[in-house]
């Protein structure tokens, strides 16, 4: 997917974000957290019933565990079922 600064707000808006000047920030700390598999998990957020309360749990989990969480994010199915 996408690099979260590269996908517009009517965008995130099609994936399901509601709270939209808030996900690009988080988005961003993110993907400095786990690097490069938290720029995939928009894909995986857009599946969520609720994208913003997901990524703001994923959020969590990384600030407590970020290389579990990284290693994780890596398999797709995997963002899946944890989004």
């Amino acid at each position: 997917m996408a690099d979260a600064k590269a996908i517009g707000l009517s965008e995130l808006a099609r994936f399901g974000f509601v709270q939209l000047s808030e996900t690009v920030p988080k988005l961003d700390a993110l993907v400095k957290l786990v690097g490069d598999a938290g720029r995939a998990t928009v894909a995986s957020l857009a599946k969520a019933a609720d994208s913003d309360a997901a990524l703001n749990h994923l959020l969590y989990f990384a600030e407590q565990d970020k290389p579990r969480i990284k290693k994780l994010l890596a398999k797709a199915d995997i963002a899946d079922r944890l989004c």
